[in-house]
């Protein structure tokens, strides 16, 4: 029997073929691979009995001059697997989670910090301390383990408990690093309460329900306070300077304010000191509506002391200005002050704008 002029439709793309009826099924696909570049065994041809088989006998396909065959195939060599194996989303932990799909920028943000139980002023205070790089260094965040940083000096004349905090500051840090979830501080929170048990303290007056029952829900603490109890232990953290030997703080959160004390009511030679400060207070009131108002308003302080020159008390005046700044200045918003008619702190109320994103410093000097 004579060929019959055929086509073959693959890709969108349409092949003029000739089929020779006296030859096998399968010379017709070597025709086709020649074509097309699909292997034989991996292509189908499509006929009207279902897929076109080596030893199909082309009598029973009865093919006619013009008739057109679908391939289907895909030429060349098969994609080979991917070397690791893919994982969709809803089979990821956490921290696969957080290098999947976040972005760079996504990543900067702070990851958020579950509230225990009035514990808003620690979680502000980790907050603020995990945004200096330096820190994290200091502490190991940068290649996080499974277990709470080991390899970190610490002071062997520092309480047991105290010196343990940086390396439960660490493994927090490394936990927020891992993970695009809100992290739960538990443990930093007890060893915190261990090292300062004030903030263990419970608030009876105000608590209802299981709380009540319970001893009270815990009472809100200071920021500051908080604040203050971490950098002593970060006293033990060594620094990064290669020449000078000296720990975190003092090289990097460490500044100098000069004082000068001078008498109102004598004609006093003024006396001048100078201390290590670890903060700046922001004073508010209700006359105070700006951070640089407040700091201002810390920087001159009306005194009263006894005067050896009088010998009595006398009004003195106390003009404090930065000698030094540190790399990192933490400003103390004092929103607490002390009523001695209630002998308790009470927070001010105050209408006060946001924070700014920069402050000149030289005017604190």
């Amino acid at each position: 029997m004579a060929p019959i002029a055929v086509n073959i439709k693959h890709a969108g793309k349409v092949y003029a073929l000739n089929l020779d009826p006296d030859l096998p099924a399968k010379a017709f696909k070597e025709q086709v691979y020649q074509a097309t570049g699909i292997p034989v065994d991996r292509m189908k041809v499509m006929v009207k009995t279902g897929v076109l088989k080596d030893d199909t006998p082309w009598q029973k396909i009865n093919p006619k001059a013009g008739q057109t065959f679908m391939v289907i195939g895909a030429a060349g060599e098969l994609p080979k697997p991917p070397e690791k194996p893919v994982v969709f989303l809803e089979d990821m932990d956490d921290t696969e989670l957080a290098e999947a799909v976040l972005t760079e920028e996504q990543l900067a943000k702070p990851v958020g910090l579950r509230n225990l139980g009035n514990t808003c002023y620690m979680n502000a205070t980790l907050q603020a301390m995990r945004a200096i790089p330096e820190l994290q260094t200091a502490l190991g965040v940068e290649k996080p383990t499974d277990d709470v940083p080991g390899a970190m000096p610490t002071d062997d004349a520092a309480p047991p408990v105290l010196a343990a905090l940086p390396s439960a500051l660490g493994k927090l840090y490394s936990n927020m690093q891992r993970t695009s979830d809100t992290v739960a501080p538990v443990m930093f929170l007890n060893l915190l309460r261990e090292v300062n048990p004030q903030f263990a303290e419970r608030d009876r007056a105000h608590s209802h329900g299981m709380n009540a029952i319970m001893g009270g829900g815990y009472a809100q603490q200071d920021a500051d306070e908080c604040l203050t109890t971490i950098v002593t232990a970060l006293g033990s953290v060594p620094g990064q300077s290669s020449g000078a030997n000296k720990k975190f703080v003092e090289q990097y959160m460490m500044g100098e304010m000069t004082r000068i004390l001078k008498c109102n009511d004598a004609d006093e030679a003024p006396s001048t000191s100078t201390e290590n400060v670890l903060k700046i207070t922001c004073n508010i009131d209700s006359t105070v509506n700006f951070m640089a108002s407040g700091i201002q308003k810390s920087l001159s302080q009306a005194v009263v002391k006894r005067s050896p020159t009088l010998g009595r008390d006398a009004n003195y005046t106390q003009e404090s200005r930065m000698t030094r700044l540190p790399a990192y200045l933490f400003v103390h918003m004092a929103r607490f002050s002390w009523r001695a008619d209630i002998n308790k702190y009470k927070c001010m109320d105050a209408c006060f704008e946001a924070v700014p994103k920069k402050w000149d410093a030289g005017r604190a000097a």
